[in-house]
């Protein structure tokens, strides 16, 4: 069975805010943005860019099925005049031509002027990420969902989107780090013929469908799935921008990245590229909001990096300085940790069933086991941050400008 999406002519902000984006749901506006972009054609771009270097890939017909493996070694460099060429003229049946996701300030600085910023967003400091892709009729871009919200607009030509929620991921086969490098691609590659044996809970997930023509603005929201069809020769324009906590499954967009990020001491992309915390005071006021929305292994994972970076400021004078230069908390031994807060701080002190506490929560955290954490344990540990970081004159703004830039 499958869903129409929503499609509205025209659709007010506040509708938009209160109906889509803070539900995370996705509607197509077919009206309200009156840009030069939209007469982007193969021919306006071959006359305005035609001398632009730029990557173009050349998908095989069974290669385009392994999206992510092919996309790089599938890349060549040639003039933009070509790659239309080969675009709108392709007559092998067995190889599409598809230019994809090319940043316009950086390759094509020219059209940044041909477009805005949305209508539908109040905030006027949004930074948008902006994509153009254009390619021939049976590009496919498979099954996948992108941690970010995305408008999408279409320019020329027509594709079709197949859209399932997040809520859905547990039967779409996402990819896991015994599968892959890249955990936002579904197992499925086909999305017409999937294997009923090899993915048997595919039935269960409920698509959203529809066809999208020249001037169609499809809102996709972030941790959405979205497996999209090029009918023709045809160009878009995509407009990522970063969701806040609240508008979005913080758990699904990013189970297996975030242990990654914490494990090489980078949680920090979390809010430099992925998350909008612009309505948080502090770094732990991020912890207090995974809290209250159940996301329990991000909360562990954050007051760790916060923690162990909190102490290593501290150890400056420590003689195991420099072991916490290089080591997490939880690879060390108690006995050291506790001499280094009695050195530093007595206000510090951890016991030891703290510390055995702090470290199982952390180990559940990086098997991201949410259902073996548990907020009390979580609100008990964000609250003495809260201490230590105050009992040592700080404030966990001013700490967060070393860590997470608040």
């Amino acid at each position: 069975m499958q869903i129409d999406i929503d499609h509205h002519h025209i659709l007010h902000r506040d509708d938009f805010q209160n109906r889509y984006l803070s539900k995370s749901k996705p509607v197509i506006i077919s009206g309200g943005l009156n840009w030069p972009a939209f007469r982007w054609t193969p021919n306006y771009l071959r006359n305005k860019l035609s001398d632009r270097v730029i990557g173009i890939n050349a998908f095989k017909a069974n290669q385009q099925k392994t999206y992510v493996e092919a996309l790089m070694s599938s890349r060549r460099n040639i003039n933009l005049h070509e790659a239309i060429d080969l675009i709108c003229n392709n007559q092998d049946n067995n190889v599409k031509y598809y230019l994809l996701q090319q940043s316009i300030p950086e390759i094509f600085p020219e059209l940044v002027e041909d477009f805005g910023e949305p209508t539908w967003i109040e905030n006027k400091k949004t930074d948008y990420m902006s994509n153009i892709w254009f390619g021939e009729s049976g590009n496919v871009s498979p099954l996948h969902f992108d941690a970010v919200h995305n408008f999408f607009v279409q320019i020329f030509g027509k594709k079709k989107v197949y859209l399932f929620s997040f809520e859905d991921t547990k039967f779409l086969y996402r990819h896991t780090p015994k599968t892959s490098t890249v955990y936002n691609i579904s197992q499925i590659s086909d999305l017409h013929n999937v294997d009923p044996i090899k993915f048997p809970d595919f039935r269960q997930a409920m698509p959203l469908t529809a066809i999208l023509s020249p001037g169609d603005v499809l809102f996709i929201p972030a941790g959405w799935w979205h497996h999209v069809e090029t009918l023709e020769i045809a160009i878009s324009l995509s407009l990522w921008w970063k969701a806040k906590p609240s508008e979005c499954d913080p758990s699904v967009l990013l189970a297996f990245e975030a242990v990654d990020l914490y494990e090489r001491g980078c949680l920090a992309e979390l809010k430099h590229n992925i998350l909008n915390f612009d309505d948080f005071d502090d770094s732990l006021d991020v912890v207090e909001e995974f809290i209250q929305g159940k996301h329990y292994c991000l909360a562990a994972l954050w007051m760790g990096d916060y923690f162990n970076k909190f102490l290593r400021g501290l150890s400056t004078s420590s003689a195991i300085s420099g072991e916490l230069t290089s080591l997490k908390l939880e690879q060390l031994e108690f006995s050291e940790i506790a001499k280094f807060l009695k050195q530093t701080n007595t206000d510090l002190e951890v016991f030891l069933e703290m510390f055995e506490d702090w470290c199982n929560m952390l180990e559940n955290a990086k098997q991201w086991r949410n259902q073996s954490l548990d907020s009390r344990s979580l609100i008990i540990w964000l609250h003495y941050l809260r201490r230590i970081t105050k009992s040592n004159g700080l404030k966990s703004k001013s700490m967060g400008s070393s860590v997470y830039d608040f």
